[in-house]
C-alpha cells in the first residue's frame, strides 16, 4: 500500500535570500484514482488563465516581485514585452528577478514522479512541455484569497508552485484530501 505523499522543494535566490519559489508534488499514484479537479476545488483555486509555455519565466518573475494580485499579469505583460528588446533595459532588480525566474523554469529542480521509480528532478518547462495538449488547461494560473499559483496538471501528477507565503493556508487541506477527509 502506497501512503500518500507529497515532494516538495524550495528554492532560494543566492543573490536575494528573502526571494523564493516553492514547489508542491502530487504524483498521480497518490490520489487514489481521484480527480485532480476536487482538490482545486477544495483549495479554492479559481482560475484566472491558461498559461503558454513560453510566457512561464515572465509569469513567475512577476509572481515574485508582485504582491498586488491585480498587478501580476500586467508585470508578466510588461516583462515579455521588454524581454527581446533588451536585457539592458531591466533595473538591476527586475534583471536578477528575471534570472531566478528562467532557473525556476528551466533548471531539473522539482521533484517529479512519472513512475514507480524513485522520484527525479526535472524543470518546470520540461513538465509543462511534455503535459501540454492543444486546447487543454492543463497549466494554469490560479487564484486562491488574493494569492496566486501556478498550477501544472498531467497524467503522472500535479505541481503546485508559488511564493512560500502563499502556502501556509493549503499545505494542510492537500494532506485531507490525500487522506480522504
Amino acid at each position: 500500500m502506497d501512503l500518500p505523499q507529497i515532494y516538495t522543494t524550495t528554492l532560494l535566490n543566492p543573490a536575494d535570500r528573502e526571494m523564493r519559489w516553492r514547489f508542491f508534488t502530487i504524483p498521480f499514484r497518490f490520489t487514489h484514482g481521484m480527480f485532480v479537479s476536487p482538490l482545486l476545488q477544495v483549495l479554492r483555486f479559481r482560475r484566472v488563465r491558461h498559461i503558454n509555455p513560453s510566457f512561464l519565466p515572465f509569469l513567475v518573475a512577476s509572481m515574485l516581485e508582485s504582491e498586488n494580485p491585480d498587478e501580476v499579469l500586467l508585470k508578466a505583460e510588461q516583462y515579455a514585452q521588454i524581454w527581446p528588446l533588451s536585457r539592458e533595459t531591466l533595473s538591476d532588480q527586475r534583471s536578477e528577478t528575471l534570472k531566478f525566474a528562467e532557473q525556476v523554469v528551466f533548471r531539473q529542480l522539482v521533484p517529479f514522479d512519472r513512475s514507480p521509480l524513485p522520484f527525479s528532478q526535472e524543470s518546470l518547462a520540461n513538465i509543462v512541455a511534455t503535459t501540454t495538449e492543444a486546447d487543454n488547461d492543463d497549466t494554469l494560473l490560479v487564484e486562491s484569497e488574493g494569492h496566486y499559483f501556478l498550477t501544472v496538471i498531467s497524467p503522472d501528477g500535479v505541481v503546485i508552485s508559488s511564493r512560500p507565503p502563499n502556502f501556509i493556508d493549503i499545505w494542510e487541506t492537500i494532506l485531507c484530501w490525500l487522506g480522504g477527509s
